[in-house]
């Protein structure tokens, strides 16, 4: 959900830090087939996007965020940082917030 806002938010967002979640669907069709909302998806093709999920987590399988997030980056979203975590379920870790405060850290320079 959060970068579903910060793609179609009429502002210009630095970044944004995606946990076990995904795109919505309806985004990325809206993105591949309509020529408004891929103009408005262009300009924000230099969003820093940070994405951790869990292998395990059975409410958005892996396997289905993967797909969607590699989608993204065909379609030119070039500051997409994927990174997974082999025993993570559907929940948060120590190292998940590590990582998103380095991600935030980097931002902030």
């Amino acid at each position: 959900m959060s970068l579903n806002s910060a793609i179609l938010a009429p502002i210009q967002v630095r970044g944004v830090v995606c946990l076990s979640g995904a795109p919505f669907d309806s985004l990325l069709t809206r993105i591949i087939s309509n020529n408004e909302v891929k103009s408005f998806a262009d300009m924000k093709k230099d969003l820093s996007i940070f994405v951790y999920h869990g292998i395990r987590d059975d409410v958005i399988p892996y396997s289905y965020a993967k797909e969607k997030y590699e989608g993204m980056i065909e379609s030119g979203f070039k500051k997409l940082e994927f990174y997974y975590d082999l025993k993570l379920d559907h929940s948060i870790s120590f190292k998940e917030i590590r990582a998103v405060r380095y991600f935030l850290a980097k931002l902030m320079k």
